[in-house]
């Protein structure tokens, strides 16, 4: 019964496993009582769009249902390359999509960096889901050039967080980067860097870091929305006048790896 199928062959025939992944039927008429077998990979997904068909996702092999929209109804727009086509011409061609976007624990809080290679981006647009990518919410928005985003709405939630992020132009947004997960339940306490001396907190001007080995030693301050504020190497002190009050976090890495992070305190 089922004559097309974005779903998990598992061990079935030649071609185990998922057959398609991020794959979209769109306006697909199938004979009547044929089926559209559609299911959703981990962290990923499959869409079925404006079909004429039965979608199901009940396979031998269990998934979730894919994503499905207009099933059964008659769609206004007749191409997806045309709409596409039509959007780019009338307002441009979008931002390039953050690349290699990363996820790594500093004690309960996720650091995410990724590499930017967008040319007009306006900003970026950090979001995470805690169902494994089947939902995703804004947690961050940062301007542009970003390179990094910390998230510290961590605590009390035991299991995987997945993350992904966009460029926003003048016109219109990026593709989404990859996905980066951390998981709450496997990451083990970062060794922290040995004797490390983080003074005065509160801070009002000047900001002093020293440790038992101070050379190489590298920091980065974040806001308490997630946003980077300074960079640079920890051998000279952190300015910190010009910053507003509030809370920060402070992420100090030295040559070894070893990393601890500290919340500051500017009023």
């Amino acid at each position: 019964d089922n004559l097309l199928g974005l779903y998990n062959r598992g061990s079935y025939g030649t071609g185990h496993g998922w057959s398609s992944v991020y794959s979209v039927a769109w306006k697909v008429n199938m004979p009547a009582g044929r089926r559209i077998l559609l299911q959703r990979p981990p962290g990923r997904q499959n869409y079925a769009i404006g079909c004429q068909a039965i979608v199901t996702g009940t396979h031998q092999f269990t998934h979730p249902k894919g994503y499905e929209e207009g099933v059964g109804e008659e769609l206004l727009i007749p191409s997806l390359y045309q709409a596409q086509l039509a959007q780019r011409l009338e307002r441009g061609s979008s931002p390039d999509a953050p690349a290699k976007l990363e996820a790594a624990f500093v004690g309960d809080a996720v650091v995410l960096s990724w590499i930017d290679i967008a040319a007009l981006e306006t900003g970026y647009v950090v979001e995470a889901s805690l169902d494994d990518g089947a939902t995703f919410s804004i947690i961050g928005e940062l301007p542009a050039d970003a390179t990094s985003f910390l998230d510290t709405n961590t605590a009390g939630f035991g299991g995987l967080i997945s993350y992904r992020a966009y460029a926003v132009g003048a016109n219109c947004p990026s593709p989404f980067s990859n996905v980066a997960k951390a998981s709450t339940m496997t990451h083990t306490q970062e060794v922290p860097v040995p004797g490390l001396q983080v003074f005065p907190n509160p801070v009002e001007d000047t900001l002093w870091i020293t440790s038992d080995e101070e050379a190489g030693l590298q920091a980065w301050l974040y806001n308490s929305q997630g946003q980077l504020m300074i960079r640079q190497a920890a051998d000279a002190p952190l300015e910190c006048s010009a910053l507003f009050a509030g809370i920060y976090f402070l992420k100090i890495k030295d040559q070894a790896g070893r990393t601890s992070l500290v919340r500051i305190v500017k009023p």
